[in-house]
């Protein structure tokens, strides 16, 4: 079973939806006879050329939109791989990204009991999902659906009330929502890895360098919270039934998929962006780090945001001024948590999507790749990076063939579950 993705809000679905219940978009159920834009694929793209590319509510803050637009597919996961490694620091020096995380640790202790741990809730092939992995992908969906729509998640479902009393559809409850796209995103990881390992992909070595460290990484921040071992750390934050160790190769099994799963889409989209001319009607992609005032009526509150910005942005120039680090200090110092875990990335803006002044700075007629600046908008001050122009029709039949792919890819995969192990209080 692959996992489907809701083209306008990201969510993750079940295949018998018609309907994203988060956002309303209507899915459609391609046929053969509607297919003209997709082509089957049934080989894996060019792995050598790969390898030698290139390395709701704070949302609608910046946004004209409280409905947004799926972000770059590296994104959906755990965020771009150029801050994973600084995302994981952060949840785990943290607890989280906002004070809704702040309970976690024991609701997830609440929700999945140490004793049935080990128990076998998936499997195909040689892979085997327990209950212990199930927790990370578990709460890997709900820190995207926390983070994706704040507060107004509330008006969905109710998570201070048991989530297997309330309906997500007509066929399943929310409980069932969780832990069957959990199970997807799963098999989806293993399909990407086993694709990975059999084309001989290597991820750049700035993301090796990274998977490399996660252990001495785990190991510091456990030393620096006065924990005695890796494994006490991770169960204080994560709970009682997880380990260092499954922890560590959760993340790095996001590491390689999420990597491979961008690197096949890029190939796809630089192959049809090299054959389409780019539209008036173009895409960019930008980072952004927001700092607002305490008081948005009080003068002196709007001068030492200001003085704050200027700080900032003068050390990440001196600092070098490369993207990944003003990706770094995004997730770090931005008081836009929609976009702190992908490094204040925003892909797929459209022309007049955005604030006025931010849409401006980003659709200057003279704007190019790498340009910086100070924006400022009603909502503060704008530390701005622009990353690229992106060809929106290439982006729709780079996403199209990826999703062919992946399903081509997995179609003799057959999982099987056993939901009645999966142990949830």
């Amino acid at each position: 079973m692959i996992l489907l993705i809701c083209k306008n809000c990201g969510a993750y679905l079940s295949d018998d939806l018609t309907e994203c219940p988060i956002c309303g978009y209507q899915i459609s159920k391609q046929t053969d006879a509607d297919s003209d834009s997709q082509t089957k694929v049934d080989t894996v793209p060019d792995t050598e050329a790969l390898n030698d590319q290139p390395d709701e509510e704070k949302s609608a803050s910046i946004k004209k939109s409280s409905s947004s637009k799926l972000l770059k597919v590296i994104c959906i996961v755990l965020g771009c791989l150029f801050v994973l490694s600084i995302v994981v620091t952060y949840i785990l020096s943290t607890g989280g990204f906002s004070s809704r995380f702040s309970k976690l640790s024991s609701f997830f202790s609440d929700v999945f009991s140490s004793n049935k741990a080990d128990a076998v809730v998936a499997e195909f092939d040689d892979h085997k999902l327990t209950n212990r992995e199930l927790a990370y992908y578990y709460r890997e969906l709900y820190d995207y659906m926390v983070n994706t729509y704040g507060d107004s998640l509330s008006t969905l479902v109710d998570l201070t009330a048991p989530l297997s009393q309330q309906k997500f559809s007509d066929t399943m409850s929310w409980q069932d929502y969780f832990v069957t796209s959990s199970i997807d995103s799963w098999s989806s990881t293993m399909v990407l890895i086993d694709l990975a390992e059999s084309n001989n992909y290597k991820v750049d070595e700035i993301t090796q360098a990274e998977i490399d460290s996660l252990d001495d990484l785990l190991k510091q921040l456990a030393e620096e919270q006065g924990f005695k071992s890796v494994d006490e750390y991770t169960k204080s934050k994560f709970g009682d039934f997880t380990t260092g160790e499954s922890y560590i190769k959760y993340v790095k099994d996001s590491y390689i998929s999420n990597a491979y799963y961008s690197d096949v889409f890029q190939g796809y989209y630089d192959k049809y962006s090299a054959e389409m001319e780019m539209p008036e009607d173009y895409y960019v992609s930008v980072r952004h780090i927001l700092i607002m005032p305490e008081n948005s009526s009080d003068l002196a509150s709007w001068a030492a945001a200001k003085s704050k910005a200027e700080d900032l942005y003068k050390r990440w120039l001196d600092e070098g001024g490369t993207e990944e680090l003003f990706a770094e200090y995004a997730l770090q110092y931005t008081d836009d948590t929609a976009s702190a875990i992908y490094g204040g990335l925003y892909s797929e803006v459209s022309s007049g999507y955005m604030v006025e002044e931010f849409d401006a700075w980003c659709f200057d007629k003279d704007r190019k790749v790498g340009d910086s600046g100070i924006v400022q908008t009603t909502y503060g001050y704008h530390l701005m990076y622009f990353v690229d122009f992106e060809n929106p029709e290439a982006y729709e039949k780079a996403y199209d063939s990826l999703t062919v792919w992946l399903e081509t890819m997995s179609e003799d995969i057959n999982v099987k579950t056993h939901l009645e192990k999966v142990k949830i209080k």
